[in-house]
């Protein structure tokens, strides 16, 4: 007899119904995460940001404990829980903020150039000051003009993340320099539930000044920390047109 989802849970039963339904190979970091977000989303709508991690973080214990009992045939609850680990501070605040078709189309900061290696590609967001750097089909990377009167903001707002880490999260914070790019990288590391790496950059380069992120997929994979910094020593910023 099938066991029923925990009433905490019920927001996520369409979304459980569509990925136990999926065959265990598309069972992957492919998976269009839209359902789960918006099923998230509405979960945690009118919280304070820690109201929304204490209440996701309740929901991902729940959930494991149901799918220990029910069963994960297809690795679609191993994909959910990752999913629901992976930076929560990032992931609520993400939720919280106004969805994508309300946010005001930001006015160009300056235009990024960027030399990439064979199979990279970088597509514009929502102006040609952000990018967001892509590899055999999956996105690795971004990296986003900000203001260079800015930087110091920047780096205090990642100073204060690596504060209060649990014991299976570290950072570490460098300063860098590539070329003619120079400034501070957070390194971001996490041994569990699952291993997970990111790294972010607050940079001075030729034209203005940058913020640059890069990650592992929630699987723990395609980190490759070398060649994004080879793809950040070629960064320039030119004045908008």
């Amino acid at each position: 007899m099938p066991i029923s989802l925990p009433t905490q849970l019920g927001y996520l039963d369409s979304v459980l119904q569509n990925l136990r339904a999926l065959p265990t190979d598309a069972v992957n970091e492919d998976i269009d995460s839209a359902e789960v977000e918006s099923a998230l989303r509405g979960r945690v709508t009118g919280l304070s940001i820690r109201e929304a991690q204490e209440r996701l973080s309740e929901d991902r214990k729940v959930l494991k404990a149901w799918f220990e009992e029910a069963g994960d045939p297809n690795g679609s609850g191993q994909w959910l829980i990752a999913f629901l680990s992976y930076m929560p501070g990032a992931m609520v605040r993400t939720l919280l903020a106004p969805p994508d078709a309300e946010k005001p189309k930001p006015a160009s900061r300056g235009k990024i150039s960027v030399a990439l290696p064979d199979g990279w590609s970088a597509k514009p967001d929502d102006s040609t000051s952000s990018l967001s750097l892509w590899r055999a089909g999956r996105q690795i990377g971004s990296i986003g003009v900000i203001k260079a009167t800015s930087l110091d903001f920047y780096r205090r707002r990642y100073d204060s993340m690596t504060q209060g880490t649990s014991p299976s999260e570290s950072w570490l914070r460098s300063t860098v320099q590539f070329e003619n790019c120079r400034g501070v990288k957070y390194l971001y590391r996490r041994s569990a539930p699952v291993i997970l790496q990111s790294v972010r950059y607050v940079l001075e380069v030729p034209g203005g000044a940058v913020e640059a992120c890069h990650g592992s997929d929630p699987a723990g994979q395609n980190f490759d920390g070398v060649a994004f910094e080879d793809v950040i020593k070629s960064v320039r910023v030119a004045a908008a047109g």
